[in-house]
């Protein structure tokens, strides 16, 4: 759920992948979480939402807006 998000964020950022995962994970691992394509642990999201100066969702509300705004995000990758 979260790898959209961060991809979009390191987008936002202008950051790169090899610049995001610097220290944290590999980029071919980052590229599999920003597609969808695994599901990374707990403290590997912790730490790229760290690196982009994210907080992690901690009540109901937020984690519904994330959702909300992944939503949207799929919706217009779908329509392209």
């Amino acid at each position: 759920m979260y790898g959209l998000f961060i991809k979009r964020e390191r987008l936002a950022q202008n950051m790169s992948q090899e610049a995001l995962c610097h220290g944290i994970c590999a980029v071919s691992y980052l590229s599999k979480i920003e597609n969808g394509k695994v599901q990374p642990n707990h403290e590997i999201i912790l730490k790229l939402m760290s690196a982009l100066n994210m907080v992690f969702p901690e009540t109901q509300e937020e984690t519904d807006h994330i959702q909300k705004e992944l939503g949207t995000l799929l919706d217009l990758a779908e329509t392209g």
